[in-house]
């Protein structure tokens, strides 16, 4: 069983880091970015005002995990956690030594010990939690996006917060290996959620990622996608690779 710890193991974590980068490396042609000022932003915020930051992502595929934990240290660089359902995190329970924060969503009691529990370790900390406020894995195609209230839920008991809401899209181009698309496009702030009852903010955050999956897809179907920079390049494609013939005597 999971413990509900923000102890990490040092020498899991940088083990970890390594070795999800060669991973991503190995297994996309490229990591492509967006809104990485908007980030930026809400990193100094942060630091300034000694404040945590939620970020909300959309949850379609198996990478999701690896890429949050890459995102975490190479872009974000601070003391960075997850939520994770409980029976992934019991089968890949590594996780949990890494910054994974068990969440039993069928079992009330232990949802709610585990949302209490991710408010008092951002209270006035220079911390990020991810959520992905699907609750399971579905793909992006699957329209509308339906989101549980934990993001609101968990704002409740902090003072000063930030929400980022990041968008995930896998998409094979004209490369051999599939490409990833990460898209720094929302913030938050607490008083904007303060407005808002939590199924309201809720429903708020359904709409802007219906909103920008449509976006996306419109921009990815025109190929324009030239707002996007290359942040990570993984192995050539077969395509890239120059190939020597052999010489007829």
């Amino acid at each position: 069983m999971t413990e509900l710890t923000d102890k990490k193991n040092k020498i899991f974590d940088i083990f970890f880091k390594i070795y999800f980068r060669n991973s991503l490396k190995r297994n996309f042609f490229s990591i492509n970015i967006r809104g990485k000022e908007l980030l930026e932003k809400i990193k100094s915020i942060s630091q300034e005002q000694n404040s945590p930051v939620i970020i909300c992502v959309n949850h379609s595929n198996w990478w999701d995990g690896v890429l949050l934990n890459w995102v975490s240290h190479y872009l974000i660089g601070k003391e960075s956690y997850c939520l994770m359902d409980t029976t992934d995190l019991n089968r890949h329970s590594y996780f949990n030594k890494i910054g994974a924060l068990p969440l039993e969503r069928k079992n009330k009691f232990n949802s709610y010990r585990t949302l209490k529990y991710c408010s008092k370790l951002l209270e006035n900390k220079n911390r990020f939690l991810w959520i992905f406020p699907q609750g399971e894995l579905i793909p992006n195609e699957t329209k509308p996006f339906k989101f549980y209230n934990g993001v609101s839920f968990i704002s409740e008991d902090i003072d000063r917060l930030h929400i980022l809401c990041v968008y995930f899209e896998y998409k094979f181009t004209l490369h051999q290996r599939p490409e990833i698309y990460i898209d720094f496009f929302k913030s938050f702030e607490k008083e904007d959620i303060n407005r808002k009852s939590r199924k309201e903010f809720t429903m708020d955050l359904e709409n802007i990622f219906n909103d920008q999956s449509e976006i996306f897809s419109e921009s990815f179907a025109k190929n324009d996608l030239k707002d996007f920079e290359i942040i990570l390049k993984g192995k050539k494609s077969v395509n890239e690779r120059e190939i020597t013939r052999t010489k007829q005597i």
